[in-house]
């Protein structure tokens, strides 16, 4: 492994341990459809998990009015999820550095919930994201 990548994988774990302590008491969960950290978070706590999530991943927020001018990668991270649908958000760490650090930001029907997943690509490094992932949340 490169000592790019290293750094970088460093850099996605730092940024995990910062969600995880800012979200708390909030229960991270595995969700397998996506191969993703989940968190459902309440209206309440929206405003505050949005800007830690901003703070976190500052390589760029899309929504579906925005994807379209986002960089390749990013669309193709949108894609990989079904797009994004109106209310939906794709957040990016670094996309000109291999892995790369996504999230999204789901609104459930209603308004008062919401879906947050955190996931990584690989995008050429050899790294298996989904353990990356797994082990960064402790899932």
């Amino acid at each position: 492994m490169s000592d790019a990548t290293t750094k970088v994988l460093t850099r996605i774990e730092e940024a995990s341990r910062q969600l995880i302590a800012g979200t708390q008491p909030l229960r991270w969960e595995w969700d397998d459809r996506f191969s993703a950290a989940r968190l459902v978070v309440q209206a309440a706590d929206a405003p505050r998990i949005l800007a830690l999530v901003r703070a976190q991943l500052p390589g760029g927020a899309w929504q579906a009015e925005s994807i379209k001018q986002a960089p390749a990668l990013a669309r193709t991270l949108a894609g990989k999820w079904g797009g994004l649908q109106q209310g939906q958000e794709l957040f990016t760490f670094d996309l000109d550095q291999a892995p790369v650090l996504f999230a999204s930001w789901w609104p459930w029907s209603g308004g008062t919930t919401f879906s947050l997943r955190v996931s990584g690509a690989a995008c050429g490094a050899e790294v298996e994201m989904s353990a990356l992932i797994r082990r960064c949340f402790s899932l």
